[in-house]
């Protein structure tokens, strides 16, 4: 990129790159569509607006083909990934020089469509593990049921009534970070 020398007669104040060096502002325009010259990373801005525009672009075919609003979830995350590969790959078609220079694209899709899954699977795991709170809430009760039928004395079972709904309660409240 062509570096252009800032005039004050010529351009108006925000064409000039942002960057604020040791000698004051920068004496350069800014690349257009960035607020920076290519001394000062117009270049590393201009790839990451392109990429940005390449994932929202993704991001539309995916919710079209699939029919969404959002992706959201993990599962909707490998979708997404799933329709960049396919397209990587039909890009290259049945040229072997393709697939060796989009080598590394591909490689990397496919690291992140297996760290997705990967995720998926332990997430899939803890769920399976855990207990929501209304399976707890009915295991509680069903306890209280059978110490109501084995035991008389109603002081007693209100005392273990109380602790039970104070022990539930400390479980489930949220832990402080």
């Amino acid at each position: 990129m062509k570096t252009i020398k800032f005039n004050s007669l010529i351009h108006d104040e925000s064409q000039r790159c942002k960057t604020i060096t040791q000698k004051g502002k920068c004496e350069h325009l800014a690349v257009e569509g960035v607020d920076r010259c290519s001394h000062h990373g117009a270049n590393r801005q201009v790839e990451s607006k392109r990429r940005h525009e390449l994932d929202m672009y993704n991001l539309d075919r995916f919710k079209f083909k699939v029919g969404v609003d959002a992706a959201k979830t993990l599962f909707d995350e490998v979708l997404v990934l799933k329709v960049m590969l396919g397209t990587l790959l039909d890009a290259c078609g049945d040229s072997d020089t393709e697939l060796i220079i989009r080598h590394e694209a591909i490689s990397n899709l496919v690291l992140k469509i297996e760290k997705c899954v990967t995720a998926m699977t332990k997430l899939e795991i803890i769920q399976q593990t855990m207990v929501d709170k209304h399976t707890v809430e009915r295991y509680v009760a069903r306890v209280l049921e059978i110490l109501t039928e084995n035991i008389e004395d109603k002081k007693t079972l209100n005392t273990i009534a109380f602790q039970m709904q104070l022990a539930f309660e400390e479980a489930t409240k949220p832990e402080d970070l």
